[in-house]
């Protein structure tokens, strides 16, 4: 999509790019967390249980929106600068205009979708270590029952 918004310069983080490069930086980023996610997502369906894939997921989770903010933050800035531009007289190429608008609703959207998936991850983790939690306090004793069920050997 970052090659659909081309022309528009904006500043992010005090260096001036293309906004489509950094678009597109940003979105390299989130496509391979979102494969990582894809990946962990995959084995949940296996084992919805797994404390570790849980984590990975929730830690998966928050890289995702902290990309995706940032990439609403510059489309935002992008289209603040474009309207600022328009307001002085300045002409802008509205087919890049609306597509950049299309743009930051996308990501605006995907950014509610992830909060939503964080809180429902969030919610199935704190289920899932307390019932693991208490299965734990258990564990500790099952080696000494397997030790105390071995045959014994006769001389």
């Amino acid at each position: 999509m970052a090659e659909n918004v081309k022309g528009i310069v904006v500043e992010i983080g005090g260096d001036t790019k293309g906004l489509s490069k950094a678009i597109s930086s940003l979105n390299s980023e989130i496509r391979g967390t979102q494969s990582e996610l894809n990946k962990v997502n995959r084995l949940l369906k296996l084992d919805p249980t797994n404390i570790d894939l849980l984590k990975q997921k929730e830690k998966l989770l928050g890289d995702q929106i902290k990309n995706t903010e940032n990439k609403v933050e510059s489309l935002r800035n992008a289209k603040k600068q474009a309207d600022q531009e328009m307001a002085a007289g300045t002409e802008v190429n509205q087919k890049q205009y609306r597509e950049l608008v299309r743009e930051l609703t996308s990501a605006e959207l995907k950014l509610k979708d992830l909060q939503a998936e964080a809180s429902k991850s969030r919610a199935a983790l704190a289920q899932v270590s307390a019932v693991t939690g208490e299965i734990s306090l258990h564990r500790h004793l099952w080696p000494l029952r397997a030790q105390e069920w071995q045959p014994q050997k006769r001389l």
